[in-house]
């Protein structure tokens, strides 16, 4: 999976949305931010793992997030839908957006200019070292997580509660042993 990443200036031009190539697939502009701020179109989040990607979403302080994931994007690129979604989700620029296009094989992170703390060199290296390997693993629901988590924590909301301390912890133990063992 690649990941490309950015800063969303707010400045777009309108683009055609019709002929998506896909029965069913719903343009940027045509899907509505839900409540949870969560929307799994491509239908790859179980009811356990969204259910924890809503929680940390609902945690991040600083602000708002959009996850989604997307079947396929056609006719537009990965990076143009990511930045109509930000646009229309979160007209102020005080939104993050995680696209995972599906069949374009892409991760796309987007923070918008009123977003204080998200500048693109962050978004990609958190990308590349937090959701990536994830990606590659299979673990989507990990992937976007892991994301989240990692925004929150950079725009100070405290990152992860409790319970998610408990995962972080054992991954950074996880970490350190294979770490040590690849050193060694």
């Amino acid at each position: 999976a690649q990941a490309t990443t950015g800063r969303s200036e707010g400045r777009m031009t309108a683009l055609l949305l019709a002929g998506l190539g896909v029965a069913g697939a719903a343009g940027p502009t045509d899907l509505p931010l839900p409540p949870t701020g969560v929307a799994d179109a491509a239908g790859l989040l179980d009811a356990e793992a969204e259910a924890a990607l809503v929680r940390a979403v609902g945690e991040v302080e600083g602000a708002r997030v959009g996850v989604v994931t997307a079947p396929v994007v056609q006719p537009e690129t990965p990076e143009s839908y990511a930045d109509l979604m930000l646009a229309t989700w979160f007209p102020e620029g005080d939104g993050v957006m995680f696209l995972l296009a599906v069949r374009e094989r892409r991760l796309i992170t987007r923070a918008g200019a009123a977003v204080d703390g998200l500048d693109a060199r962050f978004l990609s290296v958190m990308a590349q070292e937090s959701m990536v390997p994830r990606l590659l693993d299979g673990d989507v629901a990990g992937a976007l997580l892991a994301g989240v988590v990692r925004v929150a924590e950079r725009l100070g909301g405290g990152g992860p509660s409790p319970a998610w301390g408990v995962v972080g912890l054992g991954l950074l133990v996880a970490g350190w042993v294979v770490g040590r063992e690849l050193r060694a």
